[in-house]
């Protein structure tokens, strides 16, 4: 899920986490009066904080179902396969990974409702603020299974506020502590489309090591179209050779997206001159018009065809266009696949048709980094009046 994409992410995470807090188990004991609200020095520096939260242990509750007995606790330490509280007179280890009826159980404290009104009226800073004391002490505690630990929607929570407040030196430096080999694909997912974000901003070294941090099988397999998204920001600003690697190795997983990442390493090859490569690969993939990648095929046919030593371009054109015919619009490479076939109808001379695919490409893609690059080829021209009937059709250009 792109965070661009996320319009309802924040009041959904703060709905989860208010119906986690609602559904915890009573307390064996009454309870005390709830102290006041813990107090939070408001800064806007955007750092990393991992010095200032370092040592303070995160308290959670440990919930046995089995006995339905709760027992307040603190992190303690971290092992390879446990992670250790301390509390109820000893260490109670808890597995990162084997299934338990131990249940890691966070409880928000007292600033939670200045939270939650801060990321309704969407004053990311002010919920940055009092949500950093909270989510720094958890950060330990994200290599447990979401079967055991439901808190990484905090930190998801957390990092979403960075990236709308632009504190993204902060949300590199969390993400950059985290061992996303550990974590839950939810939370790998949000690392990918931090990434994203910063591709999108130029930041392509951070983007990149984020990506190569992020695994992507297993039952990581489900973060695949975000590691795309990623790589299609990163690919977009240039860094064709770093994303061939990574496409190659994703074309040899297992997962819906094979074809999709085989044809996008056939695209970087191709455009870093590597046209052997491409074509072998071109040529054993079969793909039908029913497929939804056979858009995609098409452009890459007519890259292909565009990299011969005289390209024919009304092929090159042909191919992109029975790409754009037989495509669909929310295709994440359509406006690459207009871009192309616009720029093809100039080099045919063929200016009006090649206005009309940029034009095109505004209306349906305002955002997108190669519209802004097709605005800037489109030339303004004077239509020739309309000859008579048997002076035969009229030309499309000068």
């Amino acid at each position: 899920m792109n965070i661009s994409r996320k319009t309802a992410f924040v009041s959904a995470c703060a709905l989860i986490a208010c119906a986690a807090f609602a559904q915890q188990p009573a307390p064996q004991a009454q309870e005390k009066p709830a102290p006041a609200p813990t107090a939070v020095v408001n800064t806007n520096e955007d750092r990393s904080y991992l010095a200032d939260y370092s040592g303070k242990a995160a308290s959670v509750v440990l919930f046995d179902e089995k006995t339905k007995r709760e027992n307040t606790v603190a992190y303690k330490s971290e092992t390879d396969s446990d992670i250790v509280f301390i509390g109820g007179g000893g260490e109670i280890p808890v597995s990162k990974k084997k299934p338990s009826s131990l249940k890691v159980v966070v409880k928000p404290d007292n600033n939670w409702i200045r939270v939650r009104s801060a990321l309704e009226r969407e004053n990311w800073d002010e919920a940055i603020v009092y949500l950093r004391p909270f989510v720094y002490p958890l950060l330990p505690l994200m290599s447990i299974s979401e079967d055991t630990f439901k808190g990484y929607v905090y930190l998801e929570m957390y990092l979403n506020a960075l990236v709308k407040a632009n504190r993204m030196k902060e949300a590199f430096s969390i993400l950059d502590s985290l061992k996303l080999g550990e974590v839950s694909p939810t939370l790998v997912s949000t690392a990918l489309n931090t990434a994203e974000v910063f591709a999108k901003s130029g930041d392509k070294k951070s983007a990149l090591e984020i990506v190569d941090r992020a695994p992507f099988t297993g039952g990581y397999v489900q973060c695949i179209p975000d590691m795309l998204s990623a790589l299609a920001e990163l690919r977009k600003g240039g860094a064709l050779q770093e994303c061939g690697v990574y496409y190659t190795k994703l074309m040899n997983v297992e997962s819906p997206q094979k074809n999709e990442a085989t044809l996008w390493m056939v695209y970087c090859d191709l455009s870093v001159g590597k046209k052997m490569s491409a074509e072998i690969y071109l040529d054993r993939m079969k793909l039908d018009a029913k497929s939804p990648e056979f858009s995609l095929y098409k452009m890459a046919k007519g890259m292909l065809a565009s990299k011969a030593d005289k390209p024919d371009l009304k092929e090159v054109l042909d191919s992109y266009a029975e790409g754009i015919v037989f495509g669909s619009l929310t295709s994440s490479w359509m406006p690459e696949l207009l871009y192309n076939a616009g720029m093809t109808y100039k080099k045919l001379g063929k200016q009006y048709a090649a206005n009309e695919i940029f034009a095109q490409m505004k209306a349906l893609y305002p955002n997108d980094s190669l519209t802004a690059k097709g605005q800037k080829e489109i030339v303004k021209i004077d239509r020739k009046p309309k000859r008579s009937d048997e002076d035969g059709d009229d030309e499309d250009d000068e």
